[in-house]
């Protein structure tokens, strides 16, 4: 599992770190309603791509493929591969008739003629898009963790080199920002279905397709849908309230959940398909439960703290000091980011224990209480503070349950609270350091000199109390190796 992981992590972090790299090229290049127009394309795309939640292509062909001989897998995922472009051109021709309505506008902040003109390029794009993702999905399902990586190698940092190379040339534009995107995710998809052809260029059997539709993707279905339009419906809110600067900002504050989802998404990637085989084999999972959480603790509430203190500066001197909107709602969000994390094993943990309704009944709570905060927030209050503590409940609640149903039905150990209590006593030295360091922070230097000084204080409090145990020492040293 270490060498799968060790595919999945380098993807993983590459991916994040270009983030860190266009982004900060973007917003430095681009004006922030420009910016706030860019990123609201990939909005849109996300929004009226809602409905290939119905095919939910992902759990279904993690849960699957593993059960099944050659010939299944073949026949699954060449029939899910039909569905979810069935699913796209539907999405498509929902975002081709809305454009051309009031209602497009007043969500998109009066973006329609934007949409129309570009609507080649736009097109494009929300095709590859998923095309893309779903040959990922086939990549982890098959346990080609190798050939993911060199997917996600290939797009990001070709995209990455692109952007550098307009900005150095100075030719960086909305228009050929799109353009680099569309170029270098379509080498990316060729490359990603060429080698995956043995299973998507065959005669699907919907038979069996349907089949395990029925018995996983239908009843994962609400949840899905739902737990996608919670993510996306609130930044179209906040683009209609506040307009595309604004929404540029909030946009940046999200930056933090690429670097949070480092920790978290390679782990759970290669997990997912294991923890599904254990509970088909009725074999216990509190053991991979417990590792995960054990090693996410660790990292995830240093982080949490030292980018709340840090945040702003990090924007400001990063991203651009017109990006910075409020320091509470970057503080806000990055405890968000950091529960996210924790709480990434919640759907595998229903999933594989063929209790997937219950994570419908879970997001659709969590989804009416953060809606109630979007719609207070954006035109009642007028803030995106408000907006922000919608999100940081609706993680709250959903690590909550998540924890209550694995340590009622599985073999989850307890936490010990002395060592627990250590780890707090350990954050607390290394943020209040941190604080103390910050009002010194003038650039860039003084900045990641901050990070590294409040990281060393961190291992170095942790380490003298004693909370650390050999085993935790161990975790801790294979996640870094890797």
């Amino acid at each position: 599992m270490l060498e799968e992981i060790r595919y999945v992590t380098v993807a993983e972090t590459v991916s994040r770190l270009s983030s860190f790299v266009v982004i900060p090229l973007l917003t430095r290049s681009l004006a922030p309603a420009t910016f706030g127009t860019y990123k609201s394309i990939f909005l849109a795309v996300a929004v009226f791509l809602i409905v290939k939640g119905f095919v939910n292509g992902g759990p279904l062909l993690i849960k699957h493929v593993p059960e099944m001989d050659e010939e299944g897998r073949r026949t699954l995922i060449a029939g899910t591969t039909v569905l979810v472009a069935v699913a796209v051109t539907l999405g498509f021709s929902l975002l081709l008739g809305t454009a051309m309505t009031i209602l497009f506008g007043r969500y998109f902040a009066g973006l329609e003629g934007f949409f129309l003109t570009n609507l080649p390029i736009i097109g494009a794009v929300f095709a590859l898009v998923p095309a893309y993702n779903h040959g990922l999905k086939i990549t982890r399902a098959c346990d080609e963790f190798q050939l993911y990586s060199a997917g996600k190698l290939l797009r990001e940092a070709s995209f990455t080199l692109s952007i550098v190379v307009l900005v150095l040339t100075e030719t960086i534009t909305l228009g050929t920002a799109l353009v680099a995107y569309f170029v270098t995710t379509a080498v990316a998809v060729v490359v990603l279905y060429w080698s995956l052809r043995r299973y998507v260029f065959v005669r699907p059997d919907f038979d069996v397709v349907f089949e395990c539709l029925r018995h996983t993707s239908l009843p994962l279905a609400p949840n899905v849908v739902i737990k996608r339009a919670t993510s996306q419906v609130p930044d179209a809110v906040v683009l209609a309230a506040f307009g595309p600067s604004v929404f540029a900002a909030w946009a940046v504050a999200f930056t933090f959940n690429s670097l949070f989802s480092l920790i978290s998404k390679p782990l759970t990637q290669v997990l997912w398909p294991k923890i599904s085989q254990r509970y088909a084999e009725d074999a216990p999972v509190g053991e991979l439960l417990t590792q995960y959480y054990r090693v996410t603790s660790f990292i995830v509430v240093p982080a949490v703290v030292g980018a709340t203190v840090l945040g702003p500066a990090i924007i400001r001197e990063v991203f651009g000091p017109d990006y910075l909107y409020r320091s509470s709602v970057v503080a806000i969000l990055v405890a968000t980011f950091g529960l996210q994390v924790i709480d990434s094993l919640s759907s595998p943990i229903f999933v594989g224990s063929d209790q997937a309704r219950y994570t419908t009944y879970v997001e659709s709570g969590k989804a009416v209480i953060q809606l109630v905060f979007v719609l207070i927030g954006a035109f009642v209050f007028g803030s995106l503070a408000v907006i922000a503590l919608g999100y940081l409940l609706r993680m709250v609640i959903g690590l909550c349950v998540s924890l209550w149903y694995q340590i009622r039905t599985t073999d989850l150990r307890r936490p010990n609270l002395t060592a627990a209590g250590l780890v707090l006593a350990a954050n607390v030295v290394m943020g209040a350091s941190v604080f103390s360091m910050g009002q010194y922070v003038t650039g860039p230097v003084s900045l990641f000199t901050a990070v590294g000084l409040g990281v060393l204080i961190y291992a170095g409090a942790l380490y003298g109390s004693g909370a650390l145990t050999e085993q935790d020492i161990n975790l801790l040293r294979q996640f870094l190796r890797v």
